[in-house]
């Protein structure tokens, strides 16, 4: 089993690589293989999904505001990591949903991101209240 590949570069900026997390949904496609056979290909995204959950809810911790490609959240107390619901027609889709207070069940926003494409930039500033999460190409570029 692989684990998220989370590049700190420094206390600032972090490149989370969706690499594994896309590997493992794409194996979880196996036409000749079903979920009762190999249900490690499940349990490999599940896990990985639950790291990037993690990962995210660690950096907004303090977070006053949260960018998402340079549109503002405020308010965001924790992030959800959905790998399952939102995948169409083969794709590697997951969902970041955004949730304000922990009484609240309604999100504030979901931002879809194709693992199989993009990575996660996350930019932390003015001692954590302020995190930017912007989407890279495999190469480093914004969208």
């Amino acid at each position: 089993m692989n684990d998220m590949k989370i590049y700190e570069q420094d206390e600032k900026k972090v490149v989370i690589c969706l690499d594994e997390l896309a590997a493992a949904m794409r194996a979880d496609e196996d036409p000749d293989s079903s979920y009762e056979e190999n249900p490690e290909y499940e349990q490999e995204w599940d896990t990985l999904a639950g790291e990037l959950d993690d990962a995210l809810n660690r950096y907004i911790a303090k977070a006053r505001t949260v960018s998402i490609n340079g549109v503002n959240l405020f308010g965001v107390r924790r992030i959800l990591v959905d790998a399952y619901e939102l995948r169409q027609d083969g794709d590697c889709s997951i969902g970041l949903y955004f949730y304000g207070s922990t009484e609240s069940a309604d999100e504030m926003a979901l931002f879809l991101v194709d693992a199989a494409q993009t990575n996660l930039h996350v930019t932390i500033s003015d001692d954590g209240k302020l995190v930017c999460l912007d989407t890279v190409d495999k190469l480093g570029r914004r969208f």
